[in-house]
């Protein structure tokens, strides 16, 4: 499995459209965000104020490019950098003001011409425990998360860059393929650290892959990620181990050590996620299963929109027993409407609770519309939020609105 996994990525075939790369936006979202600036209703209003003021602020920014060692270190370099290229594009996209597209191929050119490219001198230790993030367990996931940020500003930035450019930048992003694929493989080699089986460190392999290939035209890279027999734990593959079923035995779907099963704690709704037994993280005071569970559905439906933006259809998929992404939108709506994580005999009482997730909820009421709970959330909820992991202040802008 492992030979077939670098197999599948040294066989890959050409570019899948030599035209702009489409990622995560699409012309639909763009003329979308460029009508909801102009209006003066809210929550329009002031989430343009607020995503052109970080726009000007990234005009102040100079380039900065991580070539070190550490993972975690390359996945938040890489957050900064592609947060700020992409409220440049984004504010070029409405103004047509070319200080904005000017700043941002100079924030992002320095990482696709770096020697050594960043993100391939990783140094990760064994995982012998505990909660460090920049492990070999934590090293798929880092730089999964780091390409996929890029990768989505390279297709934000793609008009403004020179051809030589485009290439430097594609072969980079290729370049983080078999790191994310070594990743991969250290958690199935390794009984998937303590068998958790369908953790979100694995999609988020997956995403992070759907990325690049999305990005650099490589189709070999996108079946990998999304359904492929030389991975054990594709899109499709997490999708149906992740999303939990009331109906279905407990034992068979959660994690051997989840409270629900070694204390008595409530069962998982419908639509719950697997990361939920997470509450035994403790940081700060807090748990953390409600911020996990909410982090893995968002890199499961973020790989079902790059899909989606490249006509893949994974929002329509349905599992073997009935898992739907849209089921997890329903299950954890009540946590976003509630404003805390106490409902439902509080199995996530005392986690952290993040409001960002409404933006979310944005994207989901475009790709699920008319399902009651999803809406609720965007009538009752504040949508001016700032989610720097999704689209910062521009979800409301680029998915809201007719």
């Amino acid at each position: 499995m492992l030979h077939a996994l670098m197999l599948a990525l040294s066989t890959v075939a050409g570019p899948i459209d030599d035209t702009a790369p489409r990622v995560l936006l699409g012309p639909a979202e763009l003329e979308r965000l460029a009508r909801n600036a102009a209006s003066t209703e809210e929550p329009f209003a002031s989430a343009w104020a607020h995503l052109r003021a970080a726009a000007d602020a990234a005009l102040e920014a100079e380039p900065s490019v991580y070539t070190g060692d550490n993972s975690l270190e390359l996945r938040m370099a890489t957050s900064a950098t592609s947060s700020r290229v992409r409220d440049l594009c984004l504010a070029y996209h409405v103004t047509g003001d070319e200080r904005y597209a000017g700043r941002a191929v100079e924030l992002f050119s320095p990482w696709a011409c770096a020697d050594p490219p960043p993100g391939t001198q990783l140094v990760s230790d064994e995982f012998a425990g505990g909660d460090r993030a920049d492990t070999m367990a934590g090293l798929g996931l880092n730089v999964g998360l780091a390409a996929t940020d890029m990768a989505i500003a390279y297709s934000l930035v793609w008009p403004h860059l020179a051809p030589e450019l485009r290439a430097d930048a594609e072969a980079w992003l290729r370049a983080l393929a078999p790191v994310i694929i070594e990743g991969h493989r250290a958690w199935i080699d390794n009984d998937y650290y303590g068998h958790q089986d369908f953790n979100n460190h694995l999609t988020g392999h997956d995403m992070g892959l759907a990325a690049i290939g999305f990005a650099a035209g490589d189709p070999g890279l996108v079946r990998l990620a999304l359904d492929s027999p030389d991975n054990p734990r594709d899109w499709k593959e997490m999708h149906d181990g992740a999303i939990l079923l009331a109906d279905a035995p407990l034992a068979d779907q959660l994690w051997h050590g989840d409270p629900t099963l070694t204390k008595g704690a409530a069962p998982p709704v419908t639509g719950e996620m697997y990361d939920r037994y997470r509450i035994v993280t403790i940081r700060e005071g807090r748990g953390c299963g409600l911020p996990y569970a909410f982090f893995h559905q968002r890199m499961l439906t973020l790989t079902a929109e790059m899909a989606h933006q490249n006509g893949i259809d994974l929002y329509g998929y349905t599992g073997p027993h009935g898992e739907d992404l849209r089921l997890t939108f329903q299950a954890y709506a009540p946590y976003l409407l509630r404003g805390e994580p106490v409902v439902r005999r509080g199995y996530y009482s005392g986690n952290r609770m993040l409001p960002r997730q409404v933006a979310l909820y944005e994207l989901a009421a475009r790709r699920y519309p008319g399902e009651e709970l999803i809406g609720r959330v965007l009538t009752e909820c504040d949508r001016v939020v700032h989610d720097d992991e999704l689209l910062g202040w521009a979800a409301v802008l680029l998915y809201g609105g007719e």
